[in-house]
């Protein structure tokens, strides 16, 4: 079959077919392998002599292999000696060439899998092999070196025989020129070093020096491999033991041989402590490769060796690692000292910052203050500026800074301990160095100075006084004055970084004292210089305060800039012409810092830079500007001294100018446009610099063609400074000393890196051509033609490698230009401008560099994009077309190949898909060129660009790209790392185009699916990580477009053994897929991860696959947080946690707690060590722990578990978890407490309890509330103030989920109580004087939570929480001017609301349980039954002082509410919280404050607070600060009342369309309040337009909110608005002569919207009733009616907060009236009355689940309305008689009713009849006595009787009340009617057997009533009753016999009739005698019946009390005691 494939097939066909046999073979057994293995041996051997590709080759090895490991090894000797034969081969062709490939691999693969089967033939082999790379090529060389790592590997000390043989290839073979050869050589003796002992005792030298020599000229594999080997060999002689072997007079290594040994790597020349003299010497100074290879060596080292024994050698390891840039000749030039630093910081970080624990990292802290402080006293006392020393310093001081800031406030401890003298030793080390002479080392100290502030904001305020106190008191030191400002400056800069921030009186120091020095520099000529250099340092640094400070200052700081610049042409002339160097240097130095300041202020304070402040600063400017035509005259009269300062000076300009708008200074454009060009054109420029900027201004995909992926790597910090063409990895602080001020890192990044601003010579270049991107788009055409032409001419001019930076430079202000252009949507220009600019592009397509080739794609692609032609992009792509067809220069191939890439991206696929064809077809011709890999990479990389960007318009070139993909990765040889990196973006992007077409299962789609896996599992088993890399991403892609199809089972393992790789790119794709996979799929992630131990097995204790199997991937993923620094990734892992919690932690509570517990309870290392050396009695003591843990909530582990796992090698011992991590833990644990709470059975404590006696497996979140608390308590007494933060918003978390939870074991009692102790612990600590702000006010809100939740029953426990917010009554005693403060007035301001706040919340509970006590409702507070004290009564001793500040806060929030015009009407002292310059920053402190302290003010107020007011009103007024007419009681009293409902309707009134619910709430609360007391209703009643206003508010918020709690609240308001109404006109009734046309509507009667109170209180209530019954909207003829549109989306059932809305709403309606006039109650009395029948028509229609309280709720309104004074007055009593009828009418008339076209039932019966009672019992006779409506009811009443018994009961109960009606008129004619059929339903009851108790009450009813119409007639008329009712009644009786055997429901209607007749008998006795004397069979049945009910209640009698003989009985128990004379 395999003959029949054609040729270009055959690798595919022979790839796939050995990975389907591989995978058989894994999976079968011997038995069926053995018969087949001999035929699969000799087709896996023919397949040697085919030309299949070297991936395939590897793929055979690996079946072959795998054959004799599951088969027969009988014959495994032949296959050996089968590829040792080809390899002696002599044919050199290339199929022979290919043979002896596959036999090179497959000898390696076998001695793998079975090396140890066949040693005896290891020699041969090996000799085979050393044979051939001698002939090999570079492919066939590296190899051979593989198969002898493999060999070396297996074999271990069994292949010692050939040890020496392999040394002395591997000593040729490392300096191989092929960088792949040497890179396969180290990794040979890699695995040799772990069994040759000789490589690291006797060769350990030789080896060393061979490493260094293999550094030079190498790439990054090649320095990852030596750094591993070097670490290798360190490690290897410091773990040895005594070797067999070796003479034991070998000497063994020391650490400080090894480390001495390894710094030979850094310095020119090295000697060896084995051989004196005989380590080989470098000419001139080392390799930059050497110096960054060897940094990684000691940082493998370190990593090898592993924590603990870091710990131990710390100090040795510090003072060897940073005294490495003190060695003589290690750095010749100080760009070379900069880049030594870079490695020695890049080791000390990756070893104290990454390895170390909190508690260690603390150690190295000291270690490195004591070598700082020793350090610059040593300088000092020398006096010398040795630079080796300083660099010392530097890195120290760079580390300290760097260690401190990932501590955080852990650090606190240590930076405010005293030295032995009693000073700090911080800052001692600190003032030491301050007075040095380098620059560098101030700047570094002023750097770490910083990063302490921002990790410890307490130190801040502290360290601003000693800094201004020391240059203060040194200002005679010139060094002291620059340094001590910096550092000043520095500390300045780092306030926006603390949210606590600092004293505004202390940044108004700081300015003063920069004001002081710029000043008095004119009058003082002592430090001149240094002083102006600090000045403007100091008001650079003040510029980041922001807004708010610089607006009080910028006065004065205009002033400051004005004078550091000439203040006319004639004074900037005269300058010119006088001074020397120095005063030159001063005056640019000055200008320089002037500009700085600028710049900041533009960049901090934007919105000050108002027009009339730009026009101040560009007089300044425009000086800067023309300055800089005199600057190279200055440079060239006053010597090169003057050139940094100039430097300095344009750096500042063009900054300064680039924030600023082109049209401020657009007369300046076209000077400063020559200006700049002349600047990065180097025309005045002897250097070849070149900017930084051309890397970045390519595009980011671009970087595989550049090889800048080393970016992406963990040494990035070194492996930059090898980057050709830039200047990164150069940086540092000396060169702009802004930085240390100006700055913005980012504060989440936990290994915080230094600043490096780039040499100033490379900065200025850089701001230049940044402002001339933005220059040249605003001049005019004919400007840009000639500075394209200059571009051209300067290229031409320049020759050699000058040439090569100005056409660098050139083109990256090019590619600058462009981009402002697209962004701006602008133009290039006409022809004639274009042209130039093609022609200098196309030019530089086929330039010799390749990043100048990639800029002029990117320039291409651009240009096209803002030209936007297509003519002009079709003949771009045609000239790329002719040119890639006519030349075979490989350069010039590359250049075009990217150009037509570029051209799709920026173009499209439809503005380039005329082209895309040609595009297609010329580049997949140039991609399988194999001639020249270098346009391969190019050509793949345009094809991946065009499939990326084609979209839909490259479906059709899918296949043929996938076929060409597919087989070039096969055939590429694995060295060309780059072709596969670029088959690797093709294949992505032919997966983004296909897209989700990948989930079809048709023929096509199939076959490309299995073709896209097929090429990821090829990349997937490349060697390279960049391979596996791409391999990862484009399983990720397919995942995401076929998730079905995507094998979980297989990907996820490989992910998770890719999460210990080595390499950043690979983790990050790993955990970037791993991210996406448990976003959908976090079950089926987390069972195949389980898998991993299993499947992979690893003997290294440290990679991921051995840890998983040990801690489960949740764990590994908890362990790289604090191993990774990459922001990134971390925050991926963080996704990927919290996606697998949400998903699992429900179902497995346990697992999840316990690992959140375990990290939060981790010790530092110290403890780890020493627990790990507990004796026996340790583990008794965990045992009784976990005894304990069992008892509390079921735990099964001890309290001090720790998150590492036992048997992780003690060297290599996890380190603690840090404070971020521990942060996160808690955020899970918060996490997984929310998602449980939303889950009921999680809090069900009773079934908890139940389903664990049923020995049920349970896992609820109740029972594991013991370990909450714990975490909880641990974290908010932890030493970190974040996690601190974190435990208290858990603890509060933990309160409101189980405060109700009750306690199954002590009924009564809530779960929470038992863990009182540690609330009150956790909360103690946060209100000591030393806590920050911040976390005083959360434990101010958790104590409200605390003691509101109903937890604390006893009084002592609540006193004691209460305690500590009393104690924090005091911080509001000093309300401004705090001396000694530390924070920010806004910090102190959050803290004080938060104190309040939290007594408002306290208050409010406090005041619902006192009305719950009040109205007799039984609590949880019960203890008051008892006389002890409540919550009240501990609030109300301090309730006058907290009254005063809660209105001072209201106050202050109304002040802050002012629009900006009116804020010049603030007090000049601001409020009674804030001031004038923390107004911005306490903003949303009030914002959160104010709503609880506003309802707790107005509850206040009607609780006699409205008393205090008026009757002590100095007592609030003081506060206030109140005083003149405003002090007034009356006034005062009206202006809090005024105040607060202010804030209510302001609040309420919002244009914020999501009003935070609590405020909303907050506030209708405390206008209700407020509106309870009788004064307040008054007053708000003097105006009718507030009651307007406040009731148009009310209708908003009912349109606008669906909450239901809401919409009460708001009816509640209403409602108390009403009342104020109705005692409105009660007063004005009483003081007026006639009441006529008081009221609503007034005399016409008009209620209008906008001006009648009544048409607002109708609209609350109509938008309520519509909102719950649109059925009520009236048609308006209209197919829908648009004002019910908003409600037809409402449930088809009416809740109980629905039903209850309705009520309330139906109660405002009918008491309208009563506030309207006469003529005003008509206008409203037709609406109410429809909405009141609609809503009760509604109640019986089934939509409500409660309709009674609707019927209740209409017939009180009908009550109410028929009780009303209207009805009295008679000019209007006829139209309101006329209304009641057509209501009753329509009450009549309601059966059913079309809305729609449906038909909804209408009122029900029973509803019908209630109201028609109401109407009939209480309405005005005229309205009921009509004769056709006095019919209808009759009519109703008759049908009611004759239907269900529920209704005739109602029916019944009803016509009760009305035969007893007083008014005859209205009794009678009903009596007369409806009697009958109440005899007839007796007699119904009598004839038909009664059967339920609802029949017998309504035989009841109808004979209760026939017995009270006896009572109404006469003596006449009663007599014919009687006659009707006794015989009914005796009917009713039951016969004798039958008694016995009456049911239940007849027995009781017999007692009621025979009682009934006993009645009857005497008080009618002539009448009753008369019907039984008539009656014979009637007497003898009641005679009967009275003789049974006497006998019976004779044998009940007897019964009761029985009369049984005294019999003396003797008791069975004997009592001991006699209580025979005991009398009760």
């Amino acid at each position: 079959e395999y003959e029949t494939v054609p040729a270009d097939k055959r690798p595919s066909y022979a790839y796939h077919w050995l990975q389907t046999l591989y995978k058989w073979l894994v999976s079968a057994a011997r038995a069926d392998v053995k018969p087949k293995q001999k035929e699969i041996v000799e087709t896996l051997q023919s397949l040697f002599t085919e030309p299949i590709g070297q991936s395939v080759f590897h793929v055979l090895g690996k079946c072959l292999a795998t054959v004799y490991t599951v088969g027969d090894t009988t014959r495994l000797l032949e296959s050996i000696n089968y590829c040792v034969d080809i390899m002696r081969l002599k044919d050199d062709t290339t199929n022979v060439h290919g043979s002896k490939l596959a036999a090179v691999i497959c000898i390696g693969c076998l001695y793998d899998k079975m090396g140890k089967m066949f040693g005896f033939t290891l020699n041969d082999a090996v000799q085979s092999l050393l044979r051939y790379l001698k002939v090999a090529e570079a492919e066939g060389r590296r190899e051979v070196m593989i198969s002898l790592a493999k060999i070396l590997a297996d074999l271990g000390t069994s292949a010692s025989s050939v040890h020496k043989d392999i040394y002395k290839a591997i000593k040729y073979y490392a300096c191989d020129r092929a960088l792949i050869v040497r890179c396969a050589s180290i990794n040979v003796a890699i695995a040799m070093a772990k069994d040759a002992p000789f490589l690291y005792t006797t060769e350990l030298e030789n080896m060393v020096s061979l490493c260094i020599r293999v550094l030079d000229g190498s790439n990054y594999d090649v320095r990852c491999a030596v750094a591993k080997l070097l670490g290798q060999l360190a490690a290897s002689t410091q773990l040895m033991a005594p070797i067999s072997g070796v003479p034991s007079k070998t000497k063994r290594a020391t650490l400080d041989d090894i480390l001495n040994l390894l710094s030979t790597g850094f310095i020119k020349t090295g000697t060896g402590f084995l051989k004196s003299g005989s380590s080989e010497s470098a000419k001139g100074n080392t390799g930059s490769e050497v110096r960054v290879g060897v940094a990684q060596g000691y940082v493998s080292f370190f990593k090898l060796m592993g924590r603990r024994w870091i710990e131990q050698n710390m100090s040795k390891i510090i003072n060897h690692v940073i005294e490495i840039v003190a060695m003589p000749k290690a750095a010749s030039s100080h760009v070379q000292a900069v880049y030594l630093r870079q490695c020695i910081l890049f080791i000390l970080r990756n070893v104290l910052n990454k390895m170390l624990g909190e508690s260690a990292q603390l150690v190295a802290v000291r270690e490195l203050f004591s070598i700082i402080f020793k350090k610059a006293n040593a300088a000092s006392a020398r006096g010398d500026n040795d630079n080796g020393h300083s660099h010392v310093l530097v890195c120290g001081l760079l580390e300290v800074g760097t260690l401190i800031h990932s501590l955080g406030t852990i650090s606190n401890s240590f930076l405010t301990e005293s030295s032995s003298t009693g000073s700090n030793a911080v800052l001692d080390s600190i003032g030491s160095v301050m007075l040095l002479p380098n620059a560098g080392v101030r700047l570094a100290a002023a750097w770490c100075l910083r990063c302490i502030a921002i990790a410890v904001p307490s130190q801040l305020t502290p360290l601003l006084d000693w800094s201004m106190t020391k240059l203060k008191e040194l200002k005679s030191s010139p060094e002291a004055v620059v340094g001590y400002a910096h550092l000043l400056a520095s500390l300045v800069g780092a306030v926006s970084h603390c949210p606590l921030g600092i004293p505004s009186a202390k940044g108004h120091e700081v300015f003063l004292l920069a004001q002081d020095l710029l000043t008095t520099s004119n009058q003082n000529n002592e430090n001149i210089h240094q002083r102006f250099i600090g000045g403007w340092a100091i008001i650079g640094a003040l510029m980041t305060l922001g807004t708010s400070f610089i607006r009080v200052h910028l006065a004065d700081i205009i002033a400051l800039w004005s004078k550091a610049f000439p203040k006319s042409e004639k004074e900037a002339e005269e300058e010119k012409s006088r001074g020397n160097t120095a005063s030159w240097i001063i005056i640019l130095d000055s200008r320089a810092g002037a500009l700085c300041g600028m710049r900041n202020f533009i960049q901090y304070c934007g919105d000050l830079f108002t027009e009339t402040i730009s026009a101040q600063l560009m007089v300044a400017i425009e000086y800067g500007v023309a300055l800089l035509r005199s600057l190279p005259t200055l440079v060239k009269n006053y010597t090169v001294q003057l050139k940094a300062a100039s430097a300095m000076f344009r750096l500042r300009l063009y900054q300064t100018l680039y924030l600023i708008k082109p049209v401020v200074y657009q007369g300046l454009q076209k000077f400063l446009a020559e200006q700049l060009v002349h600047e990065f054109t180097l025309a005045d420029n002897q250097s070849n610099t070149t900017t930084s900027l051309l890397r970045n201004m390519c595009h980011k995909d671009d970087t595989i063609i550049l090889g800048y992926w080393l970016a992406e790597t963990d040494n990035k910090a070194v492996e930059d400074q090898l980057q050709p063409n830039s200047a990164s990895g150069s940086g540092a602080l000396e060169h702009d000393p802004a930085c240390v001020y100006s700055y913005q890192e980012n504060t989440t990044f936990t290994m915080q890196p230094t600043p490096g601003p780039l040499p100033l010579g490379v900065a200025v270049i850089d701001s230049a051509i940044t402002l001339f991107g933005v220059v040249f788009v605003n001049v005019t055409e004919k400007q840009r033609l000639q500075l394209l032409e200059h571009f051209s001419t300067c290229i031409k001019q320049s020759k050699s490698s000058r040439q090569q930076a100005v056409q660098i430079n050139i083109f990256t202000a090019f590619l600058s230009t462009l981009k402002v252009l697209s962004e701006e949507k602008k133009g290039l220009g006409q022809e004639d401008v274009r042209t130039p600019a093609y022609n200098l592009i196309m030019s530089t397509l086929v330039n010799p560099d390749s990043l100048l080739r990639c800029a002029a794609g990117e320039a291409l692609g651009r240009m096209a994009q803002v030209v936007g032609f297509p003519a002009f992009v079709a003949q771009t792509a045609q000239n790329c077309f002719d040119n890639l067809k006519s030349t075979r220069n490989g350069i010039s191939r590359t250049g075009h190949s990217l150009a037509l890439g570029c051209l799709h991206r920026y173009v499209g696929g439809m503005g380039s898909g005329h082209h895309l064809k040609t595009s297609i077809s010329i580049l997949m011709a140039l991609a399988q060129d194999t001639s020249s890999t270098l346009v391969q990479v190019w050509a793949l990389h345009a094809l991946a660009l065009i499939a990326d960007s084609g979209g839909p318009m490259f479906r059709s070139y899918v296949d043929s790209t996938l076929n060409m993909v597919q087989l070039l990765l096969l055939s590429t040889p694995l060295a060309d790392i780059e072709v596969y990196q670029c088959l690797g973006k093709c294949l992505a992007a032919i997966i983004t185009t296909v897209g989700p077409e990948l989930q079809d299962t048709s023929r096509s789609i199939n076959k490309i699916r299995d073709s896209c896996f097929a090429g990821c599992i090829i990349m997937q088993e490349h060697p390279h990580a960049l391979v596996r890399f791409e391999a990862i991403n484009c399983f990720q892609q397919l995942h995401m477009f076929a998730p079905k199809h995507a094998d979980l089972a297989s990907l996820v393992p490989l992910l998770c053994t890719t999460l210990s790789s080595p390499h950043l790119q690979l983790r990050r794709a790993a955990v970037a897929c791993l991210r996406q996979f448990t976003q959908r799929e976090a079950q089926q992630v987390c069972v195949h991860a389980k898998a991993v131990g299993s499947i992979i097995k690893s003997d290294d204790k440290t990679s991921s696959a051995y840890l998983i199997g040990q801690k489960g991937l949740e764990g590994v993923l908890f362990g790289m947080l604090d191993s990774e620094f990459d922001q990134q990734l971390i925050t991926d892992i963080k996704y990927i946690l919290v996606s697998i919690l949400v998903t699992l932690a429900p179902s497995n509570l346990s697992h999840w707690l316990y690992l959140c517990r375990d990290i939060l309870s981790a010790v530092s290392s110290d403890k780890d060590r020493k627990a790990g050396n507990k004796s026996d009695s340790a583990s008794a003591k965990s045992k009784s722990n976990q005894d304990n843990d069992e008892d509390d909530d079921g735990e099964g582990a001890t309290d001090d578990a720790k998150f590492a796992v036992a048997a992780e090698p003690e060297s290599h011992a996890a380190v603690s978890p840090r404070w971020p991590t521990r942060v996160f833990a808690l955020d899970c644990a918060r996490k997984i407490m929310n998602t449980c709470a939303e889950i009921s059975e999680h809090l069900d404590m009773a079934l908890a309890h139940q389903m664990k006696q049923e020995k049920k497996t349970v896992d609820y979140l109740v029972m594991h509330i013991s370990t909450l608390i714990r975490i909880s308590f641990i974290a908010a007494t932890s030493n970190a103030d974040q996690l601190r933060l974190a435990g208290l918003d858990s603890l509060q978390e933990v309160i409101r989920i189980f405060a109700t939870v009750p306690d199954v074991e002590f009924p009564g009692h809530v779960i929470l109580e038992q863990y009182q102790a540690q609330v009150g612990a956790a909360l103690r600590p946060a209100f000591s004087s030393e806590t920050p702000p911040d976390v005083t006010a959360m434990a101010c809100e958790v104590c409200s939570s605390w003691l509101g939740s109903g937890v604390l029953r006893d009084v002592n426990d609540l006193r004691r929480v209460q305690q500590l917010l009393v104690a924090s009554l005091g911080k509001l005693r000093f309300i401004k001017d705090d001396s000694g403060q530390t924070y920010s007035e806004s910090s102190s301001t959050m803290e004080k609301l938060a104190v309040l706040n939290a007594w408002a919340e306290v208050y409010i509970i406090a005041m619902r349980q006192e009305s719950i006590d009040a109205n007799g409702t039984s609590t949880d507070y019960d203890a008051n039954s008892s006389g002890e004290p409540s919550l009240i009564h501990l609030v109300q001793p301090d309730l006058i002082t907290l009254s005063k500040n809660w209105l001072a806060v209201l106050r202050d929030c109304a002040l802050l509410s002012l629009p900006s015009q009116l804020l010049m009407h603030l007090p000049s002292s601001g409020g009674v919280f804030f001031n004038q310059s923390s107004m911005e920053a306490t903003r949303p402190h009030y914002r959160r404050a104010w709503p609880p302290i506003l309802h707790a003010t107005a509850l206040w107020l009607n609780n006699g607070g409205f008393h205090n007011l008026e009757k002590e009103p100095e007592i609030f007024t003081s506060v206030l600060n109140i005083q003149g007419d405003a002090a007034d009681p009356k006034k005062f009293k009206n202006d809090q009342f005024n105040l607060l409902f202010g804030l209510c309707i302001e609040a309420l009134c919002s244009a914020k369309t999501v009003q935070d619910p609590r405020t909303v709430a907050a506030c209708l609360n405390a206008i209700y309040n407020l509106l309870d007391s009788a004064w307040s209703r008054e007053l708000v009643t003097q105006d009718i337009m507030l009651g307007i206003e406040l009731l148009n508010v009310i209708h908003r918020l009912l349109l606008m909110r669906e909450n239901f709690k809401t919409q009460i609240l708001v009816l509640e308001v209403v409602t108390q608005t009403v009342k104020a109404v109705k005692e409105k006109l009660e007063r004005e009734k009483s003081l007026a002569n006639s009441s006529g046309n008081l009221g609503e509507g007034g005399e016409s009667g008009d209620i209008l919207p906008g001006k009648n109170i009544a048409y607002a209180i109708m609209e609350a209530c109509v938008c309520v009733l519509l909102r719950q019954i649109p059925s009520l909207n009236p048609p308006d003829g209209t197919s829908k009616s648009a004002l019910s549109q908003p409600y037809q989306s409402k449930p088809s059932v009416l809740t109980d907060t629905g039903t209850k809305l309705v009520c309330i709403a139906i109660e405002i309606l009918a008491s309208i009236p009563d506030i309207c006039s006469p003529a005003g109650s008509l206008t409203v009395l037709p609406t109410i009355l429809y909405l009141i029948i609609g809503a009760s028509t509604e109640s019986g229609c089934g939509r409500t689940t409660t309709p009674d309280q609707i019927v209740d709720s209409v017939l009180q309104a009908f009550r109410q309305l028929f009780a009303s004074s209207h009805l009295q007055i008679t000019e209007i009593s006829d139209e309101w008689t006329r209304l009641f009828q057509s209501s009753l009418a329509t009450l009549l008339h309601v059966t059913t009713k079309q809305n729609q076209g449906q038909t909804v039932a209408g009122m029900s019966n029973t509803n019908l009849i209630q109201c028609l009672g109401s109407f009939i019992l209480h309405a005005p006779k005229a309205i009921i006595m009509t004769e056709s409506l006095y019919k209808d009811c009759m009519t109703i009443f008759e049908k009611s009787l004759k239907q269900s018994d529920q209704i005739k009961l109602r029916c019944l109960q009803i016509l009760s009340k009305i035969f007893q009606c007083a008014d005859e008129e209205i009794a009678v004619p009903y009596i007369r009617n409806l009697a009958p059929h109440v005899i007839m339903i007796i007699h119904e009851s009598k004839d038909q057997q009664l059967r339920t108790d609802l029949q017998l009450k309504v035989c009841v009813e109808a004979i209760t009533i026939f017995i009270q119409l006896l009572e109404q007639t006469d003596e006449i008329s009663r007599s014919h009753l009687l006659v009707l009712l006794i015989p009914v009644l005796i009917d009713c009786l039951l016969d004798v016999n039958e008694l016995s055997k009456a049911t239940s429901i007849t027995a009781s209607l017999h007692d009621y009739s025979l009682q009934q007749l006993m009645s009857i008998g005497p008080k009618h006795p002539q009448a009753f005698k008369a019907i039984m004397a008539n009656s014979p069979n009637l007497k003898q049945r009641l005679e009967s019946a009275i003789k049974h009910k006497q006998t019976s209640a004779t044998q009940k009698a007897s019964i009761t009390t029985p009369k049984t003989p005294m019999i003396s009985t003797k008791p069975t128990i004997q009592l001991k005691m006699d209580f025979s004379n005991f009398k009760g």
